[in-house]
């Protein structure tokens, strides 16, 4: 193959490791970018008084998780 971008979406399901991690080995394989997407949930109900989790609380979870996984992978 000859990729040379890959986009992988991610969420907070269990597979999301598992799903990040084969991207990541693709692309370090094939020398391609990776592209990362990550879709929120429609908040609508949070601005209507809520007490769901906010999206500034996912982003900030899912940037936890890239983190995590950029040290694991480069270290």
């Amino acid at each position: 193959m000859n990729f040379k971008r890959i986009l992988v979406a991610i969420n907070h399901s269990p597979l999301t490791s598992i799903v990040f991690d084969r991207a990541l080995n693709l692309a370090q394989q094939e020398q391609a970018n990776l592209m990362i997407l990550h879709c929120l949930v429609d908040f609508t109900a949070i601005d209507q008084g809520s007490s769901q989790v906010g999206p500034l609380d996912s982003i900030r979870s899912t940037l936890g998780f890239l983190h995590q996984s950029a040290r694991k992978h480069f270290s």
